[in-house]
Formats: structure tokens, sequence, C-alpha cells
């Protein structure tokens, strides 16, 4: 249905419309109910429709309201946030704006409308605090939405498991590059005792770079040093080095469930199954389900589908065909018989109808729908006692959804206070949980199955939580520190004091109990000053090109990582932009997120929280 602009109040009708006595969808009172007459009114006179194909077809319109229980309104709303959409695009904010509020008329909940004020308020002078507000609201349905909520959960994997990952790698690189002179220097005396310096350093060299050497990869690098310098680390830095272990272990196997449940939702057939169980029925919907259960004809949830579907379109003996097809396999389908009630008592055929409910009610007794619609069933045939007896006993096993139920028949004028039946539906996990079975299936046969747990990544980080579960009980303190001040690394048993940190030279410098020339104390302050500007050099310019890595280089375990974390996420999602999972189709399309401002934000304040800290090593 094409989309007209909104006609005023005053607006007068088309040609030929003054004749048309058109059934009123809501009491005059309704505003909603003005506002559809209003515009179907209007689009009918644009179109140049004769006036009985018109009638015809709003006739039509108030059926369909009729038989969907007035579901039917977020099919309107819909329309309205998609005309929205598109005055948007052409510039016009204001006319947008009326739009996106028509559709809140009639589906208040619909988030994408609510989305669409808050990009629209975006573009307006001042009304930036209120598109946050919009905007916000406009995430609050996809907690019930089982789709968008997928949609937004993949993506939010996606952006997890990428920047862990690379917040993984960089703590490596960091930890590395603050305890491998000491390794080195272990290994080098180590290698010293029976061979000449020069060959002990190349030694000692060649240990530390060993994966590379054997090309194993820089997965295996990474696990290497993470067991190598676990020894040299603080407890604080063991448990990042530990985490970093479990991230190399599930960094293949996260990859391919990301890959496999965002491609689920990205697969056709569930996006048609989705789209077939939301939209009722239609020649195009039926076309699609019999090509979809052709591919899995034993699917009874199919089957079940299409029988919702038929009954959907008014068409009850194709709806009756197809539930009988399911009794014949499964006779103990309580709900098969409550569809079939419902049916019956469509059909004005209310002593079939109460049979079929009864039968219901015998085999699953805990059911609620086939008392209330027994209730309805008696009230057709005016036996006013069993159906308030009925109706109690529904009360009695759901009563908020019974309330509601009772209210849909007060709400709608058209149904001079009698609810429609309930028809028990699909329940589209049940539908997703055949397709995902069927896709799940198909990419296990692409992939291999587990193959995705037997690789590199996953061994190189197993075999290095077992080696750091053995030196966790025998790991010794390791002989070779760091001077804090001039940055030598001197061997711990040459230094028996109690000043740790410090190499002899520099103790004695600060302490002062020796004396020493002029001339090795100005040399020895000038190697204290080269080495503290140099770290301080390295530390802001790690924090400028990633905020945080200087504060973890420094031994900030707890503020350096958290900034990285921060600032990697801003990286991802901006890198991201354009390439985001897609969504499944849906009614009404949702605008994209406006990444861009969100992760500046998020990237400016860890920038200048990580600059503006103080940059003094931790040690």
């Amino acid at each position: 249905m094409i989309l007209l602009p909104e006609p005023s109040p005053d607006a007068a009708p088309g040609p030929g419309m003054e004749a048309l006595d058109l059934p009123r969808l809501h009491p005059p009172e309704s505003s909603r109910g003005k506002l559809f007459d209003q515009w179907f009114l209007y689009h009918a006179s644009r179109s140049g429709a004769d006036p009985e194909t018109i009638e015809r077809l709003y006739r039509e319109l108030v059926l369909t309201f009729k038989r969907e229980g007035f579901q039917a309104e977020s099919l309107v709303a819909g329309a309205f946030a998609n005309d929205g959409f598109r005055t948007l695009e052409e510039g016009d904010v204001e006319e947008a704006l009326v739009r996106f509020r028509q559709a809140l008329l009639f589906d208040p909940h619909l988030g994408a409308a609510r989305a669409g004020i808050a990009r629209a308020l975006g573009r307006t002078e001042g009304g930036f605090w209120e598109a946050w507000k919009w905007g916000l609201s406009s995430l609050a349905p996809l907690a019930g939405d089982l789709r968008g909520s997928a949609r937004w959960g993949s993506n939010l994997l996606l952006v997890a498991w990428l920047s862990l990952s690379a917040v993984a790698a960089l703590f490596v690189t960091l930890l590395a590059l603050r305890h491998l002179p000491r390794w080195r220097h272990d290994l080098r005396e180590h290698f010293s005792a029976r061979r000449p310096s020069g060959l002990a350093s190349l030694l000692a060299w060649g240990v530390v770079f060993a994966p590379a050497l054997l090309w194993l990869g820089p997965v295996w690098l990474a696990a290497y040093w993470i067991v190598g310098l676990f020894p040299y680390a603080r407890r604080s830095e063991r448990l990042l080095a530990a985490g970093c272990l479990v991230a190399i272990l599930l960094v293949q196997p996260g990859a391919a469930f990301l890959r496999g449940f965002a491609s689920f939702w990205w697969d056709p057939r569930a996006e048609e199954i989705l789209a077939i169980a939301d939209g009722g029925y239609s020649r195009e919907s039926v076309a699609a389900l019999d090509r979809i259960r052709a591919e899995d004809p034993r699917s009874e949830d199919l089957e079940a589908l299409l029988a919702q579907v038929y009954s959907d379109g008014g068409y009850s003996d194709e709806a009756y065909a197809r539930y009988s097809g399911i009794l014949e396999t499964r006779p103990e389908s309580a709900w098969v018989h409550n569809n079939l009630g419902n049916l019956f008592l469509r059909g004005q055929q209310s002593g079939a109808a109460i049979q079929q409910y009864h039968q219901a009610i015998g085999m699953d007794p805990a059911l609620v729908e086939p008392y209330f619609n027994l209730h309805l069933a008696h009230l057709e045939q005016f036996q006013i006692q069993e159906a308030e007896n009925l109706l109690r006993q529904a009360q009695e096993l759901a009563p908020e959804r019974v309330s509601r139920w009772v209210d849909q028949g007060k709400k709608h004028p058209w149904l001079a206070g009698v609810p429609l039946p309930i028809e028990i539906r699909v329940p589209t996990d049940r539908l997703l949980a055949a397709a995902f079975q069927r896709h799940r299936t198909e990419a296990e046969t692409e992939s291999g199955g587990l193959r995705a747990w037997w690789n590199g990544s996953v061994a190189a980080g197993g075999l290095g939580l077992v080696a750091l579960l053995v030196l966790g009980r025998r790991c010794k303190r390791p002989r070779a520190e760091r001077c804090n001040e001039c940055g030598t690394v001197f061997c711990r048993n040459c230094q028996r004091d109690r000043f740790q940190g410090m190499c002899s030279a520099c103790h004695h410098l600060v302490t002062g109990k020796d004396s020493l020339s002029s001339a090795y104390r100005a040399g020895k302050m000038n190697q204290i000053a080269r080495f503290q500007a140099r770290s301080q050099r390295l530390r802001r310019l790690l924090n400028l090109l990633l905020p945080g890595a200087g504060h973890t280089a420094g031994g900030r375990t707890v503020l350096g990582p958290i900034l990285l974390l921060l600032g990697t996420v801003a990286c991802v999602v901006v890198a991201l932009r354009g390439s985001w999972i897609p969504p499944v189709a849906v009614p009404v399309r949702l605008p994209a997120l406006p990444v861009l401002p969100f992760a500046g934000v998020a990237w400016l304040s860890a920038w200048a929280l990580a600059n503006l800290a103080s940059r003094h090593s931790r040690d």
C-alpha cells in the first residue's frame, strides 16, 4: 500500500467519496480511528479507484482487523514509519516527525518509529538531548523482540570477540616489553656457564623466539611467552596472563560459533520462516512455505505453520486438512484440537467446536485456551451458566491472560463485547529450532563439525594452561631483577639487602653509605636520567597511540587494561562500521545506530584518562 502525505483535518474528500458509507474501525471518540479513516479516505481519493472498489477494499481491511484481533495495527504503524523514513531521506524533518508520531499512535512500542524520531530530532537545533532520550527508548522494545535481540546480540558478540582478542595480543606484547629482559638475562646466565658470552647471548635469544624460529605462528609465540614470563610477573599480571591463554584457547571456537550464529540469522530460509509467522496469509507466504517444506517434508512445525497461515487467511478447508494430517501422526496434540475447534466456531458449528475443545481439555487439562474457547462456544449457544463456569476455570489457570482476552472484546466495538477465540500458534522458538538444526547440520557438514576445536590456537592455549598449572605449584622466584632506577638487569643473588628493585650501584647512590667517586656518581646519575626519560617517552607514546597501553606497560594492571579495552572497543566499532551483521527481514527497516559519535566519545574519554593520569610506573 503506497502512502501519501497526511491531509489536514479540514481536507476535502476526493470525488465520489461523500457517497461512501464505510464502516468505522473505531468509535467516533477514538483518535487512532479518526486518523486511520482519514488517511485511508485520502489515499483512496487520490488513487483514482471507483467507489465500489474502495468500499470493498475498506471492508476487507475491516475483516482483516477482526480476524487478526486488531493485531494489524502494527502493520499500519509500520506503513507510517516507513513513510517517515522516506520523508526524512527527502529532507523534510517536520513531516517525518509527524509520520513517526502517527506510527506511535497505532503501536506505541514500535522501536523503529522511536529511532526515527531520534534521527529526525538529531537534525534539528537544540534537539540533541531529546534525540538521545528517544534513541534510548527505541532500544527497549528489542528486549522482547527475538529477532532484534539476536541482531544486536550478534553484533555485540562480534565486537566483544574482536576486542578481547586484540586486547589479549596487546597485553602479551606489553608483558614481554616489561619482563623479557629479565627472562633473557636468566637464560644467558644459564648458558654462559660452559659457553662463550656471545654464544650464550645468541642461545638466549633463540630460546626466547623459539616458536618463531620453528614457524609455529604468532599464537604459539604468545602462549610460549606467557608461560616463559609467568614467573617474572606479579600476581595481578599472572591473572591477566592466564586470561589471555583462555582467550587464545577460545578464539577459534568463538569465531566458528559467531559465524554459525550470525549466518543463521542471515539464512534466507530462517528469515522467510519468521516473516511468514509474523505476516499472516498471502499467496507469496504460502508459496515460500511450500518451498521450505519441500526441503524438510517431515517437519510437523512447518506443517502447523502452514495450517496457521491458511487459518489466518480464512481458508478453513485447507487449514482443517493440515491440522487433520498432524493428528494422524500425533493424535495427542491438544493444541491442534483447540485450533480445529476455532475453525468450527468461526464456521458457526458450535457443537463440533465444543467436541474439539473437550478433547483438547482431556488431553491437556493445564491448557487454558480450550477452557476459554469452550466458554465462547457455550455463549454462542446461549448456555450462560456453563460459560461462566468455564470462564472461572480458565481464570484459575491463568488469570492475567484471561483478563487480557476478556478486555479484547470490550475494546473493539465490532466484537459486541465477545472476544475472539484464542488460537494456539506455533511458538517462534520451535520454528527457529527447526531452522537452526537444519542450518547447523549443513554447517557441520561443510566445516567438519568439531574441527574448530582441533587447531593450533586451541592446542597452544590448552598446553599453555597446563603449563601454568604446573608452574603455579613449582614456580620459583626468578634470579634476575631489573633496577627501577637505571633499568639495569642484575642477578638477585648479588643484591641481598632489603632494598628490592635496585641494583647495588643505585642502592649505594641513594643511601650514600659508601663513598663514590664524583665521575662514577655523575655517570650513574646520567644513566638514571636517560632511563627515566626514555621510559616516560615510551609510556607517553604508547598512551598516545592506544589509550591504556602505557599504563599497562608501566605495571598498572587495573587502569591500564580497562582503558586499553575501552579504546580497542572504540576502534573495533569504527572498523566494523558498514560491516555489521545484517538483521533479518522485518516489516519496518531499523535505522543504523550512529556508531561514530558513540565510538568517538569512548575513544576520547579513554584517551583523556590515559594521558591525564599519572604516567609513572607502578614499580
